[in-house]
């Protein structure tokens, strides 16, 4: 019992540093627990396993990514030789380091929503594009990705962050989305 502690205790240390893989586990989880279970479940939980399951460890290779090439630039820093100058050291302008804002990690997860919702679409058939169920969860990925696309405008017209571009096109396609799950559910014939 001691030793399970300890592992587990070890396991929990190194996923504090590492959100997102953790949630991809705990996504695991609960898919095994519902194939265990029943596995016509899984056919109603597909968006379930892009949005607790992929979505995640794709944000934590995106990060780890970055917190790695912040590394290596580091080092690089690092290990550029001095210059050798006959003049007496100034200090320019352009050795002075510069706060820069980084990208904003918003517009990126409002991206990731909009094309869990064009993966949702592209893996139904006619029949499950009338399901009034998948549209609603269209416009909740959607519009959750449309609320962080405003909100990372905000930042990136305040020069909290940068993206401008990205946030734009994913206002605009979470907007196409949304008005595209509406168009559906009027087709079914259910109000919206």
């Amino acid at each position: 019992m001691e030793t399970q502690h300890k592992t587990l205790s070890k396991i929990a240390d190194y996923l504090k540093h590492y959100p997102f893989l953790l949630v991809t586990i705990a996504g695991l989880v609960i898919l095994t627990i519902v194939l265990i279970m029943d596995i016509e479940k899984l056919q109603e939980l597909k968006l379930l396993l892009y949005g607790v399951v992929l979505l995640p460890i794709c944000m934590q290779f995106f990060f780890e990514a970055r917190k790695q090439s912040h590394k290596h630039n580091m080092q690089k820093l690092e290990e550029a030789p001095p210059t050798v100058n006959s003049a007496p050291a100034t200090p320019s302008p352009q050795a002075v380091p510069t706060n820069q804002p980084k990208y904003s990690t918003k517009t990126v997860i409002g991206c990731v929503l909009w094309v869990m919702c064009l993966l949702a679409y592209g893996d139904s058939s006619d029949e499950e594009l009338l399901d009034v169920d998948l549209q609603y969860g269209v416009i909740m990925f959607a519009g959750v990705g449309l609320w962080l696309s405003f909100s990372a405008l905000g930042e990136i017209r305040r020069k909290e962050s940068t993206g401008m571009k990205l946030t734009i096109a994913n206002l605009i396609l979470c907007s196409l989305f949304i008005l595209s799950a509406i168009g559906w559910i009027m087709d079914a014939g259910e109000p919206y």
